[in-house]
């Protein structure tokens, strides 16, 4: 503006020198225009090095990308490894050759991770520490363990007490082992499928499977009555693969219920339309009546009201138990004088007097109340029980019937 040609200025002029300025700020030849080079193409190889070894101890995502996208030559360095060992489960698949066969390496990966153990050296994968390590870590590794490791019974035990189902990869001799395959089946219940024949036969194995899970029920070649009814408090839906003659047992029918009503829809038609069963399912779930035939939804005893109010317990349910029994007046018309005394406690309750129509009934509910509970079981002096099914029984001659009964 005014200066004339700036090739016209001598090389020194401040007039030359304002007109740089200018046409650096108008943006047409700035002198710093070129971005700056990435640092890690400046920085020579021990620059590159710190900069990895700082991101992999770092830890988190970052980290890990950095140390697996990094170029080889990082990954066979010691210290580089040696840090992603300690902060990545999965490290120790990229490492070099060379270092999947250093010791120290490879105990710090598979205290990590057990199933480094994979990765490890045909040496390394030879030494008991190492692969002792791993199982303590992860029983998991177990299967990729050596084969001779397998077959040997202190690793094959450290592995199934952390992770039973490591029993599928133990040898043929130690699925048979009784101990190996006792601590497995505590830890997982589903163990039981990979034991001999021999243990899925064995009551007691079998009830230590399904202690832990009821479906292990599956997997046995045994079963007695106490090992259904332990099935069945685990896991109710295990009475679909009870044998046939066990689906229509009445008490494990009752326990199963006890534990989800819904498993009335899965119980054999016998079993399901008996009235104690459908009562103990009504418990549970109220709407169930409306699956039910009309001859259980139309019972007296089976009504919504009916069931609500019931207060005795069932075959098997836990409640605390009482003895009960009952004067009777002279006079007909008379009240009632009952007792009830509390069975493992020892401790009797007060005397009540109930009026002389009065039900099983109303003496259950009377006896819950004071007892802080839900449901109760009687019993008479000559020990008989009774069922819900009891609950609109005259009280004045339920016990005297009973015991003669």
């Amino acid at each position: 503006q005014g200066f004339g040609p700036a090739s016209l200025w001598p090389a020194r002029s401040p007039r030359r020198r304002i007109f740089r300025r200018r046409r650096d700020r108008v943006g047409r030849t700035p002198r710093v225009a070129r971005r700056p080079m990435p640092a890690g193409r400046q920085a020579d190889a021990s620059r590159q090095r710190a900069l990895i070894l700082q991101e992999v101890r770092g830890g988190g995502a970052h980290g890990w990308n950095t140390f697996r996208e990094a170029e080889p030559r990082w990954h066979a360095d010691r210290q580089i490894v040696l840090e992603a060992v300690r902060r990545y489960d999965w490290a120790l698949c990229y490492a070099s050759e060379a270092l999947r066969n250093d010791y120290e390496v490879v105990a710090t990966a598979v205290q990590r991770h057990g199933g480094s153990l994979e990765f490890v050296s045909e040496e390394l994968s030879a030494c008991k520490d190492i692969t002792m390590m791993a199982v303590k870590q992860d029983g998991w590794a177990l299967a990729t363990a050596a084969v001779a490791w397998q077959d040997d019974r202190d690793i094959v035990m450290e592995a199934v007490m952390r992770f039973g189902l490591a029993l599928e990869f133990a040898s043929p001799a130690l699925q048979g082992d009784r101990g190996v395959v006792l601590e497995a089946v505590r830890q997982s219940g589903r163990a039981l499928a990979y034991a001999s024949e021999e243990l899925r036969a064995d009551i007691e194995v079998v009830g230590e499977a399904v202690r832990q899970h009821g479906w292990a029920l599956k997997h046995a070649l045994a079963i007695d009555h106490e090992v259904a009814l332990e099935a069945v408090r685990r896991d109710p839906s295990s009475i679909q693969i009870l044998p046939t003659h066990m689906q229509g047992d009445k008490r494990l029918a009752l326990e199963a219920l006890r534990q989800d009503g819904s498993i009335w829809k899965l119980l054999p038609e016998e079993v399901a339309n008996d009235r104690e069963v459908a009562l103990e399912a009504l418990r549970q779930i109220p709407t169930a009546a409306r699956h039910m035939p009309d001859d259980l939804r139309l019972d007296p005893a089976l009504t919504e009201a009916s069931v609500a109010a019931n207060a005795i317990a069932g075959c098997g349910a836990r409640a605390p138990l009482f003895l009960i029994s009952v004067d009777c007046p002279l006079d007909t018309g008379g009240p009632l004088r009952a007792h009830a005394t509390a069975m493992l406690g020892g401790e009797r309750q007060p005397s009540v007097d109930l009026p002389a129509d009065a039900t099983l009934g109303d003496l259950a509910r009377l006896v819950s109340r004071r007892a802080g509970c839900r449901m109760v079981h009687f019993v008479t002096p000559e020990c008989k029980g009774f069922s819900p099914l009891d609950d609109a029984w005259p009280l004045a001659s339920a016990v005297t019937d009973r015991a003669r009964a």
